[in-house]
């Protein structure tokens, strides 16, 4: 069995080249065609002096669980019986007889695990909240307390204890404080201190307009490797297409477990593997994007919940100096993306369905362990400036004008949230 074994490396140098188009990324790393389950890379590391005068203080952090195991859902199951089916049928050449092996393969390992953090998730944890400290020392001094919020799922609880576990060990008078519940599925409680009405339950579930564009993309594009290489008459194999996003989407926590696991992505070209991906990557958009193609319904919900919930902490950390260091949220990619498009994080939002694969990318914003950190800074006359960070990387508020660099009036910023519409 052909096989790739991947370990923790922070490899920084696609994401310093300008203007790269979501082709020339995939085949940069194939492995980016897997999207939201791509795992974990900081995109940067490094830390711009802040202005003059200013100390940081508090810190908001929204992140999503770490790597996992795929989940064992029924979704998941027709693509093997077809691919067993296409296998009985000889129509596999020597190449597709291995991906038949590679994909019931990663199943098997998957079997029993159930969507759990993998070695490699909970590692991104630590090393994130260890770069947190490293970079922000002086918000965690003076016997101050961390608030937690997670939702109850068991690798969202292990993210968040291993990250906190570092802050316990560097800072040992730390105080850290527990908070989730058991609400139903529609609720925001375990990461937002609050919970959705009826009525924005009701909106929630409204389907967008972007499924034409989607469709219509999907029947222009023409395989140009997978078919030739993997039947031995193409013709036959039914539709190819489908069968090509069905096994990108059973195998797509691949490069997320832990141990040799096969190479998926090396059975598509990159020209197939982008058009797969940007097939997935449309439905994020459709879901929690904001244009005038999906009206922003999911972002301006959750987002709006979850950023009024930040919101109410900040303002506490401000009224209250020196209690609070860091309020840490841990929740899930369906949180975290509605959220950065409701605050117009830079690279969250497009204009239009065509725009999506070159400016709303979900591996660069929802991948697996993927945050948000919102870090406050405060002068000598109580001036308060927020520096806003994805994937650990200073970013922009895309409409909003920065005091300098990257670093925002908290004022404006709040004002900015607040009397958000679409």
């Amino acid at each position: 069995m052909k096989r790739i074994l991947f370990v923790v490396v922070f490899s920084l140098s696609f994401w310093c080249l300008p203007a790269q188009t979501a082709l020339e990324l995939i085949e940069s790393d194939p492995r980016l065609a897997f999207g939201n389950m791509y795992p974990y890379q900081p995109m940067d590391t490094a830390v711009s002096p802040a202005p003059g005068g200013f100390e940081a203080f508090y810190i908001s952090h929204f992140g999503r669980h770490g790597s996992r195991y795929d989940t064992e859902e029924t979704s998941k199951y027709p693509v093997l019986k077809s691919l067993k089916k296409l296998h009985d049928a000889g129509l596999f050449t020597e190449k597709g007889e291995q991906l038949y092996r590679d994909v019931l393969y990663v199943r098997e390992q998957t079997d029993g695990r159930n969507g759990t953090l993998t070695r490699r998730g909970a590692c991104e944890q630590r090393q994130i909240a260890e770069r947190m400290y490293s970079h922000y020392r002086s918000v965690f001094t003076g016997g101050k307390k961390i608030q937690t919020y997670t939702t109850m799922v068991p690798r969202v609880v292990e993210s968040r204890d291993n990250f906190i576990g570092v802050l316990s060990a560097k800072v040992p008078d730390i105080k850290i404080e527990l908070n989730y519940s058991r609400d139903d599925a529609h609720s925001l409680q375990e990461v937002a201190g609050r919970n959705m009405s009826r009525d924005e339950m009701a909106v929630l579930n409204n389907d967008s307009t972007v499924a034409a564009v989607r469709e219509r993309k999907w029947a222009e594009w023409t395989p140009d490797q997978f078919p030739q290489e993997i039947f031995k008459d193409p013709s036959k194999a039914g539709n190819v297409k489908m069968l090509m996003y069905q096994i990108i989407a059973a195998t797509k926590c691949v490069y997320c477990m832990d141990g040799d696991m096969p190479d998926i992505a090396s059975y598509f070209s990159p020209y197939e593997l982008c058009h797969l991906w940007w097939r997935s990557n449309l439905v994020w958009f459709s879901r929690h994007g904001i244009s005038e193609d999906n009206r922003g319904i999911r972002s301006d919900i959750k987002g709006r919940l979850i950023t009024e919930a930040l919101i109410d902490d900040v303002q506490s950390a401000i009224r209250n100096p020196g209690k609070t260091a860091a309020t840490l949220r841990f929740g899930h990619d369906g949180d975290l993306h509605p959220l950065l498009c409701f605050m117009d994080i830079e690279g969250a939002n497009a204009g239009s369905p065509e725009e999506v694969g070159d400016k709303a990318r979900d591996f660069e914003l929802v991948r697996a362990g993927s945050n948000l950190q919102l870090v406050f800074y405060r002068n000598a006359k109580g001036v308060i400036l927020v520096k806003p960070l994805l994937n650990e990387k200073e970013c922009a508020i895309a409409d909003l004008k920065p005091f300098e660099g990257h670093y925002y009036l908290w004022k404006d910023v709040r004002k900015f949230w607040e009397s958000r519409t679409f």
